[in-house]
């Protein structure tokens, strides 16, 4: 490959007139194959670095639209997780709301039987005091009718 310094050190013979015509000639060609092929080379990589340019800013956009979905990701994650502890804690709560009723309920009703218990013991105690007297009041009676017949 020809390089700038060979250019500038490329030494031409004089002829009479000057520098010998062909060898000018042929130098410039050769300058001129290796330019185009220079310019093409060049061309080739400006190509590969708009592409490359090109996929560069696609995978950007790629990338700020994956970090915008793992940011809604998240916020929907986090809404999520803050929406099943507040359900779970309104269940817990009805939960101690109804157990905390059945409680009342089975206390109020323990607290009825053991009324109605003591009510049915009065009145089984009042019944025996009035059958005893009913049964003495009788005994008596017949006691004195027997001692009126005597």
């Amino acid at each position: 490959m020809l390089t700038p310094l060979d250019i500038q050190k490329r030494e031409f013979k004089k002829g009479i007139s000057g520098y010998s015509t062909t060898e000018v000639e042929m130098f410039l060609l050769e300058v001129s194959k290796e330019m185009e092929k220079l310019m093409v080379e060049n061309e080739a990589v400006k190509e590969r670095l708009k592409q490359a340019d090109e996929q560069l800013e696609q995978f950007q956009r790629i990338e700020r639209t994956l970090k915008d979905a793992l940011v809604v990701a998240q916020s929907t994650a986090d809404e999520v997780v803050r929406t099943a502890n507040d359900k779970s804690k309104n269940i817990i709560h009805q939960a101690e709301m109804k157990a905390e009723k059945i409680l009342d309920n089975a206390n109020n009703r323990i607290i009825n039987a053991r009324k109605e218990y003591e009510e049915a013991k009065k009145d089984a105690i009042v019944f025996k005091t009035r059958f005893r007297t009913l049964l003495n009041a009788q005994l008596q009676a017949i006691n004195e009718t027997l001692v009126d017949e005597d």
